[in-house]
């Protein structure tokens, strides 16, 4: 969406290890997306991270399929992906640690999502 990364920016194209080349890539505006993928239409579920206040993902049900929303480490997701999610997850910190980085939690999150979709 707009206000995000390049996609294929040199360091996305590094970080991601090819997979460009074996999975299409869309830049869609959020108006775009929203129409492609109407809200509690059952299409596509959208999942927004949030740092806290959302629904442990250790303890939500997946419903397929899932685009999932991880914001950058000093803002978050955007006021216009909080609108569209279906669902604001959170992933649950134990001790003194605060957030983790946008990489590991969109990490987390995924094998997450991938976990419970082995289990159906």
């Amino acid at each position: 969406t707009q206000g995000t990364v390049d996609a294929y920016s040199p360091k996305v194209i590094r970080s991601a290890m090819g997979v460009h080349f074996a999975l299409p890539v869309v830049e869609l505006t959020w108006d775009e997306i929203t129409k492609l993928f109407p809200k509690n239409k059952g299409n596509m579920y959208f999942w927004a991270t949030v740092v806290s206040g959302g629904a442990s993902i250790l303890e939500l049900e997946s419903k397929y399929p899932i685009a999932l929303v991880v914001g950058g480490e000093a803002d978050g997701v955007s006021r216009e992906a909080l609108e569209r999610s279906d669902v604001n997850v959170t992933i649950p910190m134990h001790g003194n640690t605060e957030s983790l980085n946008a990489g590991v939690a969109g990490s987390i999150a995924l094998y997450e999502i991938m976990r419970k979709s082995a289990r159906n």
